[in-house]
């Protein structure tokens, strides 16, 4: 993502955007969760630029746990 050049961050955008949509019509969402992890620390394995779209439905028991409890 950091490398993604300014004059393509809106193509990259509207990419994203048309995925997110036609995700939500496949799967009947209500909304999304974007992910992007970017170096090894975040989970980054292959450094390439991409995003994890995930469909969400209300109540779906799915959750996105990134606060520190400690």
């Amino acid at each position: 993502m950091l490398d993604v050049p300014n004059s393509l961050a809106g193509e990259y955008l509207d990419a994203i955007k048309k995925t997110c949509f036609e995700l939500t019509k496949k799967f009947d969402a209500e909304g999304f969760n974007l992910i992007n992890n970017i170096n090894s620390v975040a989970g980054q394995i292959v450094p390439h630029v991409h995003v994890h779209s995930i469909p969400r439905k209300k109540n779906d028991g799915k959750f996105l746990d990134l606060i520190d409890k400690k």
